[in-house]
């Protein structure tokens, strides 16, 4: 099989009083592409607007991995049999944190963060 890398960043344009120029995702919840992922994984990338959702999603065992952001703080925990990953931020300046994207190798289940 075929190794595929996948590429995770939170682009959202927030500003820092709190108020965005992007408009909200939508979908707010995006499943696995039964074409892309042929390795029985299952994935799902919420955005993490309700912390409650986002629980449910990690807790249901309906998911190998959970990709969220919203906080802009970067996360690679293992929760039950999920993997939860939060790429961090695109914006360098939010939170003072480095601006990182999430690399996931879907082969060996390593995250790799990176900073841009």
């Amino acid at each position: 099989m075929t190794n595929i890398n996948l590429l995770f960043t939170c682009p959202h344009g927030g500003k820092k009083d709190g108020t965005t120029d992007s408009p909200p995702l939508q979908p707010p919840l995006i499943e696995r592409d039964p074409d892309h992922f042929k390795d029985d994984k299952c994935p799902v990338i919420y955005h993490g607007t309700s912390s409650s959702k986002k629980e449910f999603l990690i807790k249901s065992g309906k998911y190998d991995m959970v990709i969220c952001g919203h906080t802009h703080r970067k996360a690679n925990n293992k929760i039950g049999r999920t993997l939860v990953v939060n790429p961090g931020t695109a914006k360098g300046w939010f939170f003072g944190f480095y601006s990182t994207i999430a690399v996931f190798n879907t082969h060996s289940r390593i995250i790799e963060f990176v900073n841009l």
